[in-house]
């Protein structure tokens, strides 16, 4: 019998990033001050005590670019005629943050990229005009050096160390001074390419034709779209609770310059708050330092107030005395003789007045003051005993109110910025379709997994262009801010490769080109044929003519295994083609390896354990177009070079876990889980999505032994077949569901119910078809099962949508989630967007939900992603359960 599942209730507790709740409601955390405007997304994890919360594609307020500053630079190139004797050759555009930099003989070695790695050189070769060769100030702007850490060009006056360098502090000048020609010089579009700039944030030179809107990466601040990694300790969740002011007593009439006070006659520079309704000071219009209910400083607006006070002359025969600054908040508040009992400060306890601060009197109608004198209707508070004015819609937000969520303390890289997540090569920054997806805690370590996407999602190429998948990184200490350690790739599953002698086996590491190779084309004089693609190491490895196994394969230590009847002819006259040479076949493996890479460890599984190349030498045909040819009946495509064992790889297979969520659990709670001798592990639950197709949902396991890192070569993919349902091939795991749409998945395991919980995301932001729903109003749903793969055919169960009114707080439309034309929730929440708001990433926050046995009600708390506003929500369901 199916478990039955009722929804009792859903709320919002509270919103958890961003400085303006959509319905002004107090915050707990003000995020603006990492420099975090927007975020979505936030799976979590348990680790050393701590919730450590993974959230995607951060919107920064400078947008991650650099800042267009000065002159517009014209650069000499050999394309456009400038040559090694008018100027210093070898400098290259950088594909990746669109600077420029050093790179003799075109290497890129040593340099540092802001995007982490090594710069991509691309484009022409700039011959940069320098004092050892003639140029000066009439010439071009002089003082731009080269930095000897990142090897960037930026500028230094003076010669100063200066500006932001991606490897670390300050720019470092090193050797010749250039004088770069501009337009503003008379320089011309003929004599150079036009549209280099100087970036005022990190000081160095990056292009920026017009029209085009990146303006790259600048390494002094984020780039856009990285992603966020925040902790708490808190043990409780708080929900945030509104409370107005409340007007009482007298009726002040506040003097102000509009109205012809002056500071003769009393102190100026109190002002009203656009937030709260309060009255605080601001000199010089700074609210510098102030607190206002609503979270982070006051906002001064409309007329500059000038109060009456004991320093000038002021009686409380002209007012109502006894109301005073506070030190802590700014504002002013009643305190009768000097008490401040019953008083409530927005920066937390009672009202502080500083020692020997003034005593302000406030006239009022009750003493005969007029409306011509001053702005009348300001009032006491009686909750808070603070000023408000009540002219306004409401009567504004009481220090009374509390935040709710739960207090964040964010990884940051220096006092402004937060520190984005990264890990070691081939990861690097993890940007859009590219956040961590799942977290978790094992033997003293944080592990997550994260996405490798394409650059034109991404914004991200990488060096090398890796595999794009699903990679598992993870960091003793995720608090601290740099890199997480890239443990391997997770999926696709390409073959089998060693992480060093005697190492585990892992999926190849591939980078470089990418290679196309004929096949079933006969004899040939310029080839040789007997070449075959072993299917299980994806290795290329000669066979001869006739047989179809052979060598020494890594993924089994057997010959290898020809995947069909397919035999390559690979080139040995380089003659007609666009190829690279130096590969050779190995005497011991039998397979192609590359000899011109001198830095591989050069691993092979036979003899002594290193390739011995034998034979002629191979050229293999390559293409560096960003899109494969189409393969035909006599060409394959999809073949790389491996870095760990040289050896030529087919890597087109399917990222069947580009969404991988793992849930760490004791398998002897858990029934039908793989025979292994590890008592934990991770189920992994992986969504297959592909842009054109939807996606399959599939199930993996990772036994987890102490003193050891997860192993790739561990791995199991759940069939469902019987009698043995797990098997380490991944192409043999099982398409429990499909789902049409991108999804972001939230799993649980719950001890007290011996149940797993799925939270899945139905809605997407396509705009609805006619005849259709509409798609960005669908709902997030919740399954419950005894087993994971249960979960494909459980109960789908509504536990947000955005149209529904529940019984403690109406539907999330038009309160606090945008749609257009029922709210302005779009105008206060930055980067304005006015398109309609669609509910994803919601992810369960097991330290944060109960189960009640009693009632049989579970109290389910997970964070929710809204679009609009461009946020993180804490919700909570209470779902009503019989197993």
């Amino acid at each position: 019998m199916p478990d039955h599942i009722t929804l009792v209730d859903t709320k919002r507790l509270a919103q958890l990033t961003g400085d303006r709740d959509p319905q002004d409601w107090p915050m707990m955390n003000l995020t603006s001050g990492w420099n975090v405007v927007g975020v979505d997304e936030g799976p979590t994890t348990e680790h050393e005590g701590r919730l450590y919360v993974y959230f995607g594609d951060v919107a920064t307020s400078d947008n991650g670019g650099h800042h267009t500053i000065g002159w517009n630079f014209v650069l000499p190139n050999k394309t456009q005629g400038a040559d090694d004797t008018t100027g210093q050759p070898d400098w290259r555009f950088c594909a990746r943050c669109n600077g420029l930099f050093w790179a003799p003989e075109d290497s890129a070695a040593g340099s540092v990229c802001p995007f982490g790695g090594e710069h991509v050189p691309a484009g022409w070769n700039f011959v940069l005009p320098n004092n050892m060769q003639g140029a000066t100030d009439t010439t071009g702007q002089p003082d731009w050096r080269y930095c000897g850490k990142c090897h960037g060009l930026f500028h230094a006056p003076q010669e100063e160390p200066g500006g932001a360098c991606p490897a670390g502090d300050g720019h470092r000048p090193d050797g010749w001074i250039f004088c770069l020609p501009s337009r503003e010089q008379g320089a011309r579009d003929s004599s150079g390419q036009p549209d280099w700039h100087l970036c005022a944030t990190c000081h160095g030179l990056f292009w920026q034709p017009g029209g085009v809107p990146n303006p790259g990466i600048c390494p002094a601040v984020n780039p856009r779209n990285s992603d966020l990694v925040a902790w708490t300790d808190d043990t409780r969740v708080a929900e945030a609770v509104l409370v107005e002011h409340d007007p009482q007593g007298w009726n002040f009439v506040l003097p102000n310059t509009t109205q012809g006070a002056t500071d003769t006659t009393g102190q100026p520079d109190w002002r009203y708050c656009a937030k709260c309704n309060g009255l605080f000071f601001a000199p010089h219009e700074s609210a510098t330092g102030s607190r206002c209910p609503l979270d982070g400083e006051h906002v001064p607006a409309g007329w500059n107030f000038v109060l009456p006070n004991n320093v000038q002359g002021a009686t409380d025969a002209t007012g109502q005395p006894d109301w005073r600054y506070c030190g802590n908040c700014h504002g002013l508040f009643w305190a009768p003789h000097g008490a401040t009992d019953g008083t409530v400060c927005p920066g937390g306890g009672e009202h502080s007045p500083p020692p020997g601060s003034w005593i302000f009197y406030l006239p009022s109608r009750e003493q005969g003051a007029a409306a011509d004198s001053g702005q009348p209707d300001w009032h006491f508070c009686s909750r808070c005993h603070g000023l408000l004015w009540t002219g306004a819609k409401t009567p504004g937000t009481c220090p009374r109110s509390t935040a709710g969520g739960f207090r964040l303390h964010p990884v940051m890289r220096d006092p402004s910025n937060f520190d984005p997540m990264r890990a070691t090569d081939p990861v690097g920054i993890t940007k859009s379709l590219e956040r961590p997806g799942g977290p978790f805690s094992h033997d003293g370590r944080a592990y997550a997994f994260v996405n490798i996407s394409a650059p034109q999602y991404s914004e991200h190429l990488r060096p090398g262009n890796p595999t794009l998948g699903t990679y598992l990184v993870s960091k003793a200490d995720p608090s601290k801010p740099g890199p997480y350690d890239t443990e391997f790739l997770f999926s696709p599953r390409i073959g089998a490769c060693p992480t060093g002698p005697g190492g585990a086996l892992q999926s190849h590491q591939v980078l470089g080109l990418s290679f196309i190779l004929p096949h079933d084309l006969g004899a040939s004089p310029i080839s040789q044929a007997g070449w075959r693609h072993c299917r299980t190491c994806e290795v290329l490895f000669f066979s001869g003519e006739a047989a179809t196994t052979g060598g020494a394969c890594w993924a089994t230590r057997q010959p290898h295994d020809g995947v069909g009847s397919a035999a390559y002819a690979v080139p040995i006259d380089e003659s007609g083609l666009r190829t690279q040479g130096a590969w050779k076949r190995c005497g011991n493996c039998a397979a192609a390896v590359f000899t011109g890479y001198s830095a591989a460890p050069d691993l092979c599984p036979a003899g002594d354990g290193h390739h011995r190349p034998v034979g002629p030498e191979l050229h293999v045909p390559f293409f560096d177009t960003p899109d494969a040819p189409p393969d035909d009946a006599n060409h394959q495509s999809g073949w790389r070079f491996c870095v760990r064992c040289s050896g030529l790889v087919y890597t087109y297979r399917e990222d069947r876990f580009f969404g991988a969520v793992p849930q760490l659990v004791n398998k002897s709670v858990v029934p039908g889980l793989p025979p292994t001798a590890a008592q934990s592990g991770l189920v992994i639950l992986g969504f297959g999505w592909r842009a054109d197709h939807g996606g399959d949902f599939r199930l993996a396991w990772i036994p987890l032994l102490a003193g050891s890192r997860p192993r790739l070569q561990d791995t199991m993919y759940y069939t469902g077949a019987s009698p043995t349902p797990w098997s380490p091939d991944a192409g043999q795991a099982k398409n429990l569901w499909f789902h049409d749409e991108y999804t972001s998945i939230g799993l649980m395991w719950l001890d007290e119910l011996q149940r797993w919980l799925l939270l899945l995301t139905n809605a997407s932001d396509k705009d609805p078809v006619p005849g259709g729903d509409d798609p960005r109003a669908r709902p997030i749903v919740a399954r419950l099962a005894a087993t994971p793969w249960e979960l494909a055919t459980a109960e789908d169960v509504p536990v947000f949508d955005p149209n529904v009114d529940y019984p403690s707080q109406p539907k999330a439309y038009g309160s606090y989630m945008h749609h257009p034309g029922m709210d302005r929730i779009h105008e206060k929440d930055p980067p304005p967007d006015p398109s309609q708001g669609w509910s994803y990433g919601a992810y369960p926050l097991r330290r944060f939900t109960t189960w009640n046995p009693a009632t049989r009600e579970l109290d389910l708390c997970y964070l929710l992603s809204l679009s609009r506003p461009y946020q993180v929500q804490v919700m909570r369901s209470t779902l009503r359960i019989e197993v």
